[in-house]
């Protein structure tokens, strides 16, 4: 938004599911954070095979209500937003303004 250019690099998949709030205290506790819906859509594109075919977190607010959450669904490519309470794995970023 800023203009700046933003180097996302993968720091750990999360295979363990667990719901969002403990996903990204664990991404907080290696350093990084979740993916948003950008990188996420750019993980799914060009490195789908790195991934299950199942949802995984993402770190983006979901506007009309605070009890969800936005995923990436590995298998079929979509965005789509879930209750934040449901388990599914996510992916941990660091992010590098160049």
């Amino acid at each position: 938004p800023d203009g700046r250019m933003v180097r996302t690099i993968i720091v750990k998949r999360l295979d363990d599911e667990k719901n969002a709030a403990d996903q990204l205290k664990a991404a907080r506790a290696l350093g990084g954070d979740l993916m948003n819906k950008v990188e996420a859509a750019m993980a799914c594109s060009f490195l789908r095979d790195k991934f299950k075919p199942t949802a995984y977190w993402l770190n983006d607010p979901q506007d009309v209500d605070a009890d969800y959450a936005w995923v990436q669904l590995f298998g079929d490519g979509g965005q789509h937003w879930t209750l934040k309470k449901f388990v599914w794995p996510a992916c941990v970023v660091r992010r590098e303004v160049l």
